[in-house]
This record gives structure tokens, sequence and C-alpha cells, in this order.
């Protein structure tokens, strides 16, 4: 009888057991319940207040394709709305590439520097970060910086840009708002790409860097970028600086058949070119040709008519 006994107990303490850690059970199901509530709730609150300052997104479409004078007020909209999502889903690399874009054209140029390097560090890949930045410097001045982050932005393959672009999630709310949009993206992006060559370019220039000049614009030729007759200027204009001549009248004289709008001014130069090499006067003499000056006004003006683009 004893082992009878010896059973009850063991299946009373095995019950007992059972009841113990179902109550554990419970609570801790309730618990996690609770929480699971609490986030749920705090997800909803969040979302509210991301609807509620939600800035009207086609805006920055038209803004760039109209070439719109800034809206200082929905600027402030988007700055307000990019600054909430940051708090809720800090270091994503395109919500500070946005914030930078916003507070750019609200006149915050530091805020925006900054903000467009921690998005080049959360994401060195993608060519806008790279080519806003640069875009940045360059208006002020920077040519060093502006050929540092250009160098390394024409690096990254435009599919690559392309990809990092469609598969933003705050990207696609400014996408939707586009037209025909795989043509219009690829468009925007060969653009960009044809941009970053024209500042590159023009700030080596600025700096005096012929041979790179040179060595750029026949590059960009060579790819087939855009903007192929500002790219010949550029040829044309460091040659001359460097004293090669006669790779400077040979560019020239292609200029004149690729851009005949502006084919007179071209033959200009070759003739102030021809004369000072008759005259052996040296490039020192160059400096006081109109038709040069001319053309060199009109490149570097293209330069800095260049905008921030958000991709």
């Amino acid at each position: 009888m004893n082992w009878k006994k010896g059973y009850s107990y063991l299946f009373r303490f095995f019950i007992w057991v059972i009841k113990r850690n179902f109550l554990i059970y419970v609570i801790i199901f309730l618990s996690a319940r609770l929480v699971i509530d609490f986030d749920r709730v705090e997800r909803k609150v969040k979302a509210k207040q991301l609807n509620e300052l939600m800035p009207a997104f086609d805006y920055l479409i038209d803004f760039e394709e109209q070439k719109l004078a800034p809206d200082k007020k929905k600027f402030e909209e988007f700055a307000a709305y990019y600054e909430r999502v940051d708090e809720l889903m800090p270091d994503h690399s395109e919500i500070n590439g946005l914030l930078g874009y916003s507070y750019y054209y609200l006149g915050e140029q530091a805020k925006a520097i900054e903000r467009y390097e921690k998005a080049i560090q959360l994401n060195p890949r993608y060519f806008w970060f790279y080519f806003n930045l640069a875009t940045i410097h360059f208006k002020s001045g920077h040519y060093e910086k502006t050929v540092e982050l250009l160098s390394r932005a024409i690096e990254e393959h435009p599919v690559l840009t392309l990809k990092l672009t469609v598969s933003s999630k705050e990207h696609k709310r400014i996408i939707l708002g586009i037209k025909n949009v795989e043509k219009a993206l690829t468009q925007r992006t060969e653009r960009g790409y044809t941009k970053a060559y024209v500042l590159l370019i023009a700030a080596h220039y600025q700096m005096g860097h012929y041979k790179d000049v040179v060595e750029l614009a026949a590059q960009a030729l060579h790819r087939k970028i855009d903007e192929t007759t500002l790219f010949y200027s550029y040829i044309g204009l460091a040659s001359v600086h460097l004293g090669e001549y006669s790779e400077a009248k040979k560019v020239l004289k292609e200029m004149i058949s690729a851009d005949p709008e502006n084919a007179q001014n071209y033959r200009d130069i070759l003739k102030v070119i021809e004369k000072e090499i008759k005259e052996k006067r040296g490039k020192r003499g160059l400096s006081d040709a109109k038709a040069l000056a001319d053309l060199q006004e009109r490149i570097e003006e293209v330069g800095h008519q260049i905008a921030l683009q958000i991709f």
C-alpha cells in the first residue's frame, strides 16, 4: 500500500507543478499581449502624427522640372515631416538626404551639408548624395571638395543608382507623382551624370588643372554623355591654356560643325590662336581675345546654373 501512497503524493505534486506553471504561462501571455497592444497603439499614434505632417510630395517634382522658385512654406513642411520621420526611424540615409535637400532650399546650408555627409556615411554607394553635396560646395567656391565628391560619384554605375532610387520607401512617395516613371527616372539619372561631369570639369578648370579638364572632357565624350559642345569647349579652352594650339585648333574646327549656332565665336577664337602662333606672342596674348573670354564666360555660367536634384 505504501507504493500506492507514494504514487498519490507524486501525482499531487505533478498536478501542483502544472497549475503553478499554468499560472506563470497565463501571466506571461497576458503581459506579452499588453506589450503588443501598447506597441500597436504607439505605432498608430506615430502613423497619425506622420499623416498629419505629410506634405504634398508632387511639389518636389514640379519644383525641379519646372524650375520654380523655392516656396519657403512648402520646404518648411518638408523639413518638419522628415525631421519627425528621422526621430521615429533614425539612421535612414534617404531621410538624411531629403532633409539636406529641404534645408538647402530653406537657406540653411550648414545643416544641409551636415545631413548629406551623414547620408553618405549611411549609404556610400548612392550617387545623388555625392552630387548634391558637391553642387553645394561648387556654388560656394569649394572646388577641391567638389572634385573629391564628384570623382567618387561618377564611379557608381547609373544602373545601381536607379536601383537604389526605386527601392527607397521615402523616394517612392515622391515617385508616385511622376508620369512614365521608368523613362523619366532613367532620363533624370542620365542628366545627373551629365551634370556631374560638367561640375567636375568646371571645378578642375577653376583650379587651373587643365590637363585634368582635357582628360575628363574626353572621357565624357567617349561615354557619349550629353552636352557634347560644352565638353569640346572645355577641351579647346584647356588646350589654349596649356599652349597646345594644334589640339585647340582641331577641337574648335570640330565644334564649328557640332555647334553651328556658335560657329562664328569658334572661328573668332581660331583667328586669335592663328595670330598668336604667327606672331609667337605666347598664350599670354590670348587674354585680350574677346571671343575667348565670351566662350569662357558662357561655359562657366552653365556650371553655376546646375541645381540640386532629389534623384
